[in-house]
């Protein structure tokens, strides 16, 4: 299990299509969440953090900027009673037995080591991925 941001810089009026293309043994494991993020000056993160860890919360810091905008997201064998703090929640879906959750956050205010926390509300541990990455 593992977890990546990828930044696309796309001119205004532009529309594009993804396509993703995994092996085999991939194919019940994939969630992408797809942001568009007007007005910010690159797409050069400001900061990230990424952890694959076995445990309950994971908690991801990062510096962000104002003005900028937060996104993170998570990844884990299904499970109910997932939630996430620091950020907005935007998603939550389930495919196979995968379970991906994530969110935004548009940053009013310079900030270091923003805290983004996922957990679950089961006393196991989170085994899983988590991303996050601030932009500005």
């Amino acid at each position: 299990m593992g977890v990546a941001a990828i930044s696309a810089p796309i001119d205004a009026g532009t529309s594009l299509n993804i396509s993703v293309t995994f092996d085999g043994t991939m194919g019940n494991s994939v969630m992408i969440g797809v942001y568009n993020c007007v007005g910010i000056n690159s797409g050069t993160a400001v900061d990230t953090d990424t952890e694959i860890a076995a445990s309950n919360p994971i908690t991801l810091n990062l510096d962000v900027q104002n003005g900028g905008v937060l996104i993170g997201g998570f990844v884990r064998y299904h499970n109910s009673g997932n939630s996430v703090t620091g950020e907005t929640e935007n998603y939550d879906a389930t495919f196979s037995s995968i379970r991906g959750f994530g969110g935004s956050l548009a940053v009013v205010a310079d900030e270091s080591n923003r805290a983004v926390v996922f957990s679950t509300d089961t006393a196991t541990a989170l085994y899983g991925a988590a991303v996050a990455v601030s932009l500005r």
